[in-house]
């Protein structure tokens, strides 16, 4: 390789690493709406259930809604959703982390998008009792939020 060549490629190499070095700046910038302070999100979440108590043993299914509170059309082509079950005692039980591809879609500013089915808790292992089931939609922008759930005999 000659002398030319070796300093063009250094020099691509250089570029090269200030594009990436600016666009993890750019991204992890609190103004993004990545943020991680969910009351700058510019969507809510909405977690329902079909009844708000439950049979030991029976199967629990949160349909989950985002809803863009935002100026802006938000378009999602995937979701990572968290959700984490607590008892009455606030201890954590455990927690889920979904990975979702979905075909992208577009949520328009004030207007909410529905995922039926999405999560679902087998409570045969659990206690009788009080359970709050915290959900948190991860990425591609953050928001949170909780519900109550009670398990009977």
């Amino acid at each position: 390789m000659t002398s030319g060549k070796r300093k063009m490629g250094i020099v691509v190499l250089v570029i090269a690493f200030s594009l990436v070095l600016t666009l993890y700046a750019v991204l992890s910038s609190s103004s993004f709406p990545n943020s991680a302070n969910p009351e700058n999100s510019p969507v809510t979440i909405r977690v329902e259930t079909d009844k708000p108590s439950y049979s030991l043993g029976e199967v629990i299914q949160m349909h989950v809604s985002v809803k863009n509170v935002g100026g802006k059309n938000i378009t999602i082509g995937s979701l990572t959703i968290e959700y984490t079950v607590y008892n009455s005692s606030k201890g954590e039980l455990f927690s889920i982390r979904y990975a979702i591809s979905l075909v992208p879609i577009t949520i328009l500013p004030q207007t909410e998008f529905e995922i039926r089915d999405l999560l679902r808790w087998n409570t045969t292992n659990a206690a009788p009792g009080i359970y709050t089931i915290k959900v948190a939609l991860l990425c591609p922008v953050k928001a949170m939020t909780e519900i109550e759930i009670e398990i009977l005999s």
